[in-house]
């Protein structure tokens, strides 16, 4: 008799297990219910705040710690408060939805040779300007023409943060255009008869010859941007193409196959005078001295400036990493990436990484190196850093600005604002 009360509390245990893995499984994701909520690298009110998410936003649900969600948006992993957001679940799959009917289903089957391919095209409804911010009053960074194609990379209740060629920035969502085509390519299995989709199936794909022709592209595991990336690509690698899917090329670079879009390549070079035109891999900087010589590390930190100058007057926009528009650390992470180098998106963040250098204010133009990170206490609190650049040498700094000219821009250490705010310094070579 004790043996069967073991045995069915054991079951209820289980039972009730499964029950409650399975609800809470079920919610996958968060959507935001308020405009301009903080995104904060911890479960703190005091902690940083990584960007403003606006209402609409969905993240990746990760954990549940008191009145936070742990969440992940756009590969960044953070906390919002449950207050200003809602969980979505997933309706429950059961046996009678999973059921397939036989009687009422009165559509023919798709044939199993009949395949489709779908292609998704956004254009601009008419003339408008693009904001630094999703808010009707923010800062205007440019415009567009009615009819220019976008690339829409995220979405909000009212707006969208759009990419082009040239600029990137949000938009209202209600001026964009979205026209889906399908293309049916359909056999004819009757016996000696090809149609013309048939032959063009049989035929190879004839590989040949590209080069990226952009600075720091990604090399995805499939054709879209929410694939992970395979690798990053410096501008003039060379590629082979070995296939096209819409609006990507399958291509192989060394041992690796994946997808990189197609208005990123060319058949021919660019001219450049960047030193470094090879295959990037990223790796994080531990929190030791670099072995490399002085003499070493003072011409990679001339090659990062160099290369950080290519991108002055790009406009400022805040949580943008680039290529076309930054934020203070989105520009940092940008730049050190191409050099092999990856940085968390985030001031705070970035000033763990590499060589804590001591200096006094007084000792900066003497004592810092061109490469060198710079970090600011946060405007206009002086309340922890808040923003950070790249030293060029002779007292000044490059970095992405979000106050006069909402651009990147050269300022001075040596006085004035950023000579009050200085703080730290690191040594990333």
């Amino acid at each position: 008799m004790k043996i069967f009360k073991m045995t069915i509390l054991m079951v209820l245990i289980i039972l009730f297990t499964m029950f409650f893995t399975t609800n809470i499984s079920k919610a996958t994701t968060v959507e935001v219910t308020t405009d301009n909520l903080n995104f904060r690298r911890e479960a703190s009110t005091d902690s940083e705040v990584i960007m403003a998410f606006q209402t609409g936003y969905k993240c990746e649900l990760i954990a549940e710690e008191g009145n936070w969600y742990k969440v992940k948006y756009l590969g960044m992993i953070g906390y919002i408060s449950k207050d200003y957001a809602k969980k979505e679940q997933e309706p429950e799959k059961t046996e009678a939805n999973a059921e397939t009917p036989t009687t009422t289903n009165t559509e023919e089957p798709q044939k199993p040779d009949e395949q489709q391919t779908e292609t998704i095209s956004n254009k601009v409804l008419k003339d408008t300007s693009i904001k630094i911010l999703p808010l009707i009053y923010s800062e205007n960074i440019g415009s567009l023409k009615q009819g220019t194609q976008i690339e829409v990379i995220n979405t909000t209740t009212t707006w969208a943060y759009i990419q082009t060629n040239q600029i990137s920035g949000w938009i209202r969502k209600d001026i964009i255009s979205t026209e889906t085509s399908t293309k049916n390519n359909q056999t004819n299995n009757n016996a000696g008869t090809t149609t013309k989709n048939e032959e063009n199936n049989n035929v190879k794909y004839e590989e040949k010859t590209a080069y990226v022709n952009d600075t720091a592209v990604n090399m995805r595991k499939s054709a879209t941007t929410d694939s992970d990336i395979i690798k990053v690509l410096a501008l003039n690698t060379e590629i082979t193409l070995i296939g096209e899917e819409g609006d990507w090329y399958k291509v192989k670079s060394s041992e690796d196959v994946g997808y990189i879009a197609k208005r990123l390549v060319s058949d021919q070079k660019k001219e450049t005078t960047s030193r470094s035109a090879e295959v990037r891999t990223t790796t994080n900087i531990p929190e030791t001295a670099n072995d490399n010589t002085e003499t070493t590390s003072s011409t990679k930190g001339e090659d990062v400036v160099a290369y950080a100058k290519q991108y002055l007057n790009c406009p400022y926009v805040y949580g943008a990493a680039g290529p076309n528009s930054f934020d203070c650390s989105g520009f940092t992470m940008y730049v050190y990436k191409h050099f092999g180098i990856s940085l968390p998106h985030g001031a705070t963040s970035q000033s763990r990484y590499g060589t804590e250098l001591n200096i006094n204010k007084s000792e900066l133009k003497s004592k810092l190196k061109p490469g060198d990170l710079v970090f600011f206490l946060d405007y206009p609190t002086y309340d922890g850093i808040g923003h950070v650049g790249i030293y060029i040498g002779d007292g000044n700094f490059i970095h992405a600005s979000s106050g006069t000219g909402y651009c990147v821009k050269i300022s001075t250490l040596l006085d004035g604002g950023y000579y009050d705010r200085y703080t730290a310094a690191r040594r990333i070579f």
